[in-house]
Order: C-alpha cells, then sequence, then structure tokens
C-alpha cells in the first residue's frame, strides 16, 4: 500500500511539473507572438512613410552633371537623395538603431564629384587615379569622397537600390566583413551623402558618403542584427543573403572564431545548420569574424545554404563569446519573416 501511494504522489508530481512546464511555454510562445505582432505593426507603419517615391526613369538631376572635361558635378533633385536618406533610415530602423540620418549639405556636394570621377574612369574604385584632363581641385574632392563613400554601381542604379545593394553586401568579395552594410548600420552615423553619374556606356555610379560619425549621444545596444528580430521583413533579406551580429565593444570581448559556434535553426522544420571556425564555402554555407573598423569591429558573419527564401520563424544560437569581464555568455534571439506588401 505504501509503494502505491509513493508511486501515486511521484505520478502527481511528474504530471504536475509536465503541466507547469507547458504552461510556461504556453506562456512564451504567447508572449513572443505578442511580441512580433506588435513589432511587425511598427514596420508596416514605418515602412508606409519610407517608401521610395521617386518616379521611375525620371531624371534624377536638378542641374546635369559633365563626365568629359569641363567636368561639371551637377546636383540632385532633393526627392532623389530622399528615397535614398529614407532606406537607409528604415535599415537602421529595422536593426533598432537611430533612424534620424539627415542628408547633409556638404556631403551632398562632394558626392556627385566621386559620381563623376567614377563615371569618368567607369570602374569602381576607393582610390581613383585622376584623369589627365580633370582639374586637379575638382578631382581631390571626387578622390577624398571616393574613399569616404560606399559605391554601389549599377545602370538606371537608384540611391534606394544603392543602399539595398549596400545591405546585401554578401558577393564572394564582400561576404568576409560585410564592410558596407556596417557604415550604414553604424551606431554613431549622423549625416550622409549621395552623388550619381552615369558613363559613356550607361552604367550609374552612386557613392554614399558613409564614414560620418558626429553623432554625439551615446547609442546602447548589445547587439547589431541583420536581420533582426523578432519579426523582420522577408523583402530586406534575401535567400542567398549572409546573417551577421556585431557585438557592442563596451558589452563584449573581441570575438574569437576558433571559440564560436552557431546554431541556425528553422522552426517549421526544424532543420538546423551548424557554423564555426571550419565552415568557409563562399557559395553556400559561410562563417567568419571580422575585426577590422567598418564602424564597430566585432562582426559575426554567416550563411545557411539550401535556403530558397525566407518565411516563418529562425533561432540564432552563438556561443563561444564573452563579456568584457571574461564570463562566458551565449547570444540567443529568434527572428519571424513576415512580407511588407
Amino acid at each position: 500500500m505504501r509503494n502505491t501511494l509513493k508511486w501515486m504522489a511521484l505520478t502527481t508530481a511528474l504530471l504536475l511539473t509536465a503541466s507547469s512546464f507547458a504552461t510556461r511555454s504556453l506562456a512564451a510562445e504567447k508572449t513572443a507572438a505578442t511580441a512580433y505582432e506588435a513589432r511587425k505593426s511598427e514596420i508596416l507603419a514605418v515602412w508606409a512613410k519610407a517608401k521610395p517615391r521617386f518616379p521611375a526613369g525620371e531624371s534624377p538631376y536638378a542641374t546635369a552633371p559633365s563626365i568629359q572635361s569641363p567636368y561639371k558635378a551637377g546636383s540632385l533633385k532633393p526627392t532623389f537623395v530622399e528615397d535614398g536618406l529614407k532606406t537607409l533610415n528604415f535599415a537602421r530602423f529595422l536593426a533598432g538603431l537611430p533612424d534620424d540620418v539627415a542628408a547633409d549639405e556638404a556631403l551632398n556636394k562632394e558626392g556627385p564629384h566621386c559620381a563623376v570621377l567614377l563615371a569618368a574612369l567607369n570602374r569602381l574604385d576607393h582610390s581613383p587615379s585622376k584623369p589627365t584632363d580633370m582639374d586637379a581641385s575638382f578631382y581631390a574632392v571626387g578622390k577624398k569622397a571616393a574613399g569616404d563613400s560606399n559605391l554601389g554601381v549599377g545602370r538606371g542604379q537608384t540611391t534606394d537600390g544603392a543602399v539595398r545593394m549596400f545591405m546585401d553586401d554578401s558577393d564572394a568579395f564582400n561576404i568576409e566583413m560585410l564592410g558596407h552594410r556596417r557604415w550604414v548600420l553604424h551606431p554613431r552615423m549622423k549625416r550622409v551623402g549621395f552623388g550619381h553619374a552615369t558613363s559613356t556606356k550607361g552604367v550609374s555610379y552612386v557613392p554614399m558618403l558613409a564614414h560620418d560619425a558626429s553623432r554625439k549621444e551615446k547609442v546602447d545596444y548589445n547587439a547589431i542584427c541583420w536581420p533582426n528580430g523578432p519579426a523582420f521583413p522577408s523583402d530586406f533579406f534575401a535567400d542567398d543573403m549572409a546573417w551577421s551580429v556585431t557585438l557592442d565593444p563596451e558589452r563584449y570581448q573581441t570575438p574569437q572564431a576558433a571559440s564560436i559556434t552557431i546554431t541556425l535553426t528553422e522552426s517549421a522544420t526544424g532543420k538546423t545548420w551548424k557554423f564555426s571556425k571550419a565552415t568557409k564555402d563562399k557559395a553556400g554555407n559561410y562563417f567568419n569574424v571580422n575585426t577590422e573598423g567598418y564602424g564597430v569591429g566585432n562582426c559575426i558573419v554567416f550563411r545557411p545554404d539550401g535556403v530558397s527564401s525566407y518565411d516563418g520563424t529562425y533561432k540564432v544560437s552563438i556561443s563561444g563569446l564573452k563579456k568584457k569581464d571574461g564570463k562566458a555568455s551565449t547570444l540567443s534571439y529568434s527572428v519571424r519573416f513576415f512580407a511588407l506588401d
């Protein structure tokens, strides 16, 4: 009889424990769903105001540039600049950063000089050579701007399209550092400028003056994630884009690639990807740690293979990190994707 009572008591305790765990799990799921819906509503409201408005096919110039001697920088229509600015600030909003970067008059004068220089040479170059017939003072402005800019290129390229290109940054050359993305998401950025010029071959060059760090107030963050949770628009994250996590250097020690392990899980299917120092396929599964000064160092990069499009929820767990005091740390978060339109 005693054994029966003990068994009944143990069974009851186990059932109560299971019930308590299930209750907590349901509560956590409800909290996550509420956070997702709230963030999704915020994103949709901001996007409604941030959508690009500049008419397709319309000339972007208030005054036309000249890419041949005598060279002229020209100037851009404010609405054309505004599209790029809004897209930049929308990206920063998605990442949880201040989204109040402003177009700067001085930088918007430097950008066109850079665009004309690149269009005259018809190549992307952060340290472009001087065309023999270009005035030295014009060249000096353009060359300096080229070194201080993210450089976009493409037929019919726009300021909005250039910023989206910078946020992608996942080609074989750029995926190691995602430098263009990190400049866009530099917490201290406060001012930006754009330029635009088209070469004789019909290729448009769009520099974005991206190295500003004039923000005075401190930006509080733990990590800058792209994509960022709990909700994120799949319109801004293509299937072949790299994920990135940039750690606050005031909270974390410099991440060490040899110590880090990342697990990415697709919730609907349970499919899991593992990333570590050995994951180096630039055409597929990829992992890297880059600590160069593209805005903020401490950047962890990873990209899964076999994703046709992002939908549903993905869970990230990064282990092997260390806080400033030397204590081991794991960073975990979830991203649920949705379509803007």
